[in-house]
């Protein structure tokens, strides 16, 4: 066996090592994430600024379905996002075909892109913060209501960006951030076991 594949194999271990360890001492991803005592659901705190700071992003679901109704709510909260000059670039999709489902979002009961204008960066308008604003929005609404979700950019936008038209991508659109959603999972695999948010004082300068 090679150095080069043995290193890789070690990194490995340690980074499975890892996840577990902050699992086990409760400080999964997300900025309060102690707050979860376990891999289960979260309880629902009881203000939206306790929901910001103890969101948490998931890739495991269970087979429960989430009803239209909830989805609907859920794509509500985007359209409610701000834009710049409000333009509201948007297009959501909510993607039902199970094949497709599964092609974007593993196991999520509802996925929904968000696509918005192929460069469309003029008249102070920036298409991409838009959908990143939707994005949140949506990822901490359906947070707030007790289920898990889950954004990706590039990597799948990339899948959607080889046929929109299955995809339900408007001609001169693309797709900027899909979600995933659903109910959370009583485990975790690898994949979710994100690491520890940095400190306050790594990312903030204060200009007087």
């Amino acid at each position: 066996m090679s150095r080069k594949l043995i290193a890789i194999l070690v990194a490995a271990v340690l980074a499975l090592s890892l996840g577990a360890a902050v699992y086990a001492s409760g400080e999964a991803s997300g900025s309060t994430s102690s707050t979860r005592g376990d891999l289960g659901p979260v309880e629902a705190p009881e203000t939206a600024p306790a929901w910001i700071m103890s969101a948490f992003s998931t890739k495991t679901f269970t087979d429960e379905p989430i009803d239209d109704e909830t989805v609907a709510e859920i794509v509500a909260a985007g359209i409610n996002a701000p834009s710049a000059q409000n333009k509201q670039p948007w297009q959501f999709i909510i993607v039902q075909n199970d094949e497709l489902k599964s092609s974007l979002v593993r196991g999520a009961a509802a996925v929904v892109i968000v696509a918005v204008p192929e460069e469309d960066y003029t008249g102070g308008g920036n298409s991409q913060f838009a959908a990143g604003c939707a994005a949140e929005a949506m990822y901490l609404y359906a947070q707030s209501i007790g289920l898990g979700a889950h954004m990706y950019t590039a990597p799948v936008a990339m899948t959607i960006s080889a046929d929109p038209a299955a995809y339900g991508v408007a001609d001169g659109y693309e797709a900027a951030v899909v979600l995933g959603f659903g109910h959370y999972a009583d485990y975790a695999d690898a994949a979710s076991a994100a690491t520890v948010r940095s400190d306050y004082d790594t990312f903030v300068s204060v200009l007087e």
